[in-house]
Formats: C-alpha cells, structure tokens, sequence
C-alpha cells in the first residue's frame, strides 16, 4: 500500500476505499455513516502521520513500532468514545466498526510510511490523501442510500432527523444497494468507470 501511495500522489479516491473495506465499506448504507466512518478514517491516518514521526525521535527502534500501534488504537478509541457521545443510538451498530478504525489499511499505511519519516514532510501528501478518501465515501454512502431506499439521511439523532426524501423521484429503489453484495457491486461498477476515465484521458 506505500509503494501505491507513492506511485499516485493524487490518488485514486475508489481505491482507498477498497483499502479499508471491513470498517468503512458495508456499513455505509447511509450517507451518515459514511460521514461517520469516513471522517474517523481520514482524521485517524492525518493523527498517526502527525504523532508517529514525533514518537520515531523519542522512543528507540525496538518500541517505536508497537508504540505507534498503541497510538492507533488510542486515536481510534478516542474518535469512537466521541460518536458515541454525539450519536449514542447510531454508534450502536458502528461499534465494531469504529473499533477497526485502529486496523483500517490506509492507516497503518500512513503509520507504515511515517516510522521511516524524521519530519512532518509527507504531512500535506497524507492530508490530501484523507480528504479524497473523505469525501469519496461521503459520495459513495450517499449514492448507495439514494439507490436503495430513495432517500438520503442528513442527519439523525434520537430527538431529531433530517432526511432529503426522492422517492416520487426515485419510485423503483434498488434494495440490493444498502446489502453488503450490493456495495461491493456498486464499487466495482465504480472502479470500472473510474478505469474507462483514466483510459480516455490516456488516450
């Protein structure tokens, strides 16, 4: 995952989403989920990339690993105590999820490529990366909502909702859309379209 973040600095957005699957992929079936997971992945790698080399002067070679790691952990604890708090209904169901933050591949990319860094030099290299990566999640959980339900949760709480309903637009909603088969399908439909872009530029 380095050499890939490496080769392409401006960064396929679908493929970092492909990178973290297990914690982002199959529970963004709502446009606030995505928001959720997505932000937690991009704050989490941004946290690491700005720590880990701090930790690499302070500590010797034999702790400066697994002391990133416990960081990771403790970022990705830290972030789940804080949905929980703001979101106690939905961040029930997240809860396995948000604890996979710490595990998430992008992450332990950036911790990977930050152990080898002295400075914060790859700082704005990581951010931009977690910003695409943000914000094609958003895109993603919010076309995987609208196609399977028709409707679009902006925002949900217990006391309170806000939801863009399209179903008299959208009146044959494609329920497989908000099952796990159906995001892995919708990714691949994207990824093939994001390749017939790249080719057509190429050519």
């Amino acid at each position: 995952m380095t050499r890939i973040t490496r080769r392409f600095p401006a960064a396929n957005p679908l493929l970092y989403i492909v990178t973290g699957l297990c914690p982002i992929l199959i529970p963004s079936f709502t446009l606030q989920n995505g928001m959720i997971l997505g932000f937690g992945v991009a704050a989490h790698a941004i946290v690491l990339a700005a720590l880990v080399p701090v930790l690499s002067r302070l500590t010797n070679d034999s702790l400066r690993f697994y002391l990133s790691l416990a960081v990771s952990g403790i970022v990705a604890t830290l972030y789940g105590l804080g949905i929980r708090a703001l979101f106690p209904a939905e961040s029930y169901g997240l809860s396995p999820f948000l604890a996979l933050l710490a595990l998430n591949c992008f992450g332990l990319s950036v911790l990977r490529s930050s152990l080898r860094q002295e400075g914060l030099e790859r700082l704005p290299e990581f951010a931009r990366s977690a910003a695409i990566l943000f914000l094609s999640l958003i895109v993603f959980a919010a076309l995987r909502e609208l196609l399977g339900s028709g409707m679009v949760t902006l925002y949900s709480r217990e006391s309170a909702a806000a939801v863009l309903d399209l179903r008299s637009v959208l009146k044959f909603p494609i329920r497989m859309a908000l099952l796990p088969s159906g995001a892995f399908l919708l990714l691949g439909y994207g990824c093939a379209l994001y390749r017939l872009r790249g080719k057509r530029r190429k050519d």
